[in-house]
């Protein structure tokens, strides 16, 4: 069962392609994750997006993360990750966007894909593009 969302720190679009991610701390106040890793296709000159891949949750305490050295940085997304179902992404997501107040515009953005993607179960939101060109950022909107 997912936690409770009692404060929510963040919601943005990783810069792997489009995969998406919101921050919540816990009635605990155990930071998680809810992560929804974009599904891609490498083409010879341009990449496609396909949808996402069933949600994770991610602990985020960095006690129970790999430890960074000299030669690697371990960010919040390598911490231990569960399968969640996509009805237990739905809880999440409408507290998050009960939760969620002065958003920025890229934040407000993130919440409306996340919102569309776990509604739908992984398709990919409208407003974001099949296709990139290589050698761009494939991250966005009109990419």
């Amino acid at each position: 069962m997912a936690p409770a969302v009692k404060t929510v720190t963040g919601i943005e679009r990783i810069r792997d392609g489009g995969s998406l991610a919101a921050t919540f701390v816990d009635d605990h106040g155990a930071t998680w994750i809810l992560f929804l890793k974009i599904k891609q296709a490498h083409h010879a000159d341009s990449i496609e997006r396909l949808g996402f891949d069933d949600p994770w949750l991610i602990d985020a305490d960095p006690a129970k993360r790999p430890v960074s050295t000299d030669g690697r940085i371990y960010s919040e997304l390598a911490g231990p990750a569960h399968p969640i179902s996509w009805a237990e992404a739905q809880a999440l997501v409408t507290q998050i966007a009960a939760l969620a107040t002065a958003l920025t515009e890229w934040a407000a953005r993130a919440l409306k894909q996340l919102q569309f993607v776990v509604q739908s179960q992984g398709q990919l939101p409208p407003d974001v593009t099949r296709f990139a060109r290589k050698g761009r950022h494939p991250g966005g909107a009109g990419a």
